[in-house]
């Protein structure tokens, strides 16, 4: 490859490397968002579990 190819290249690989981030940013806020819900959800099962003690 001569010298503008492996810019162009470079280029490439920079272009996919953001579309990558963006996409893993995606995943770990959807994470968050599922770990805030089980975590809700698991503190109304224990609230409910208290409820039936008393």
């Amino acid at each position: 490859m001569n010298q503008e190819a492996l810019w162009k290249r470079l280029g490439e690989i920079a272009f996919e490397l953001d579309e990558i981030e963006k996409q893993l940013g995606g995943l770990y806020n959807l994470k968050k968002q599922k770990q805030d819900e089980i975590r809700k959800i698991k503190d109304l099962l224990v609230e409910d579990a208290r409820n039936r003690k008393e």
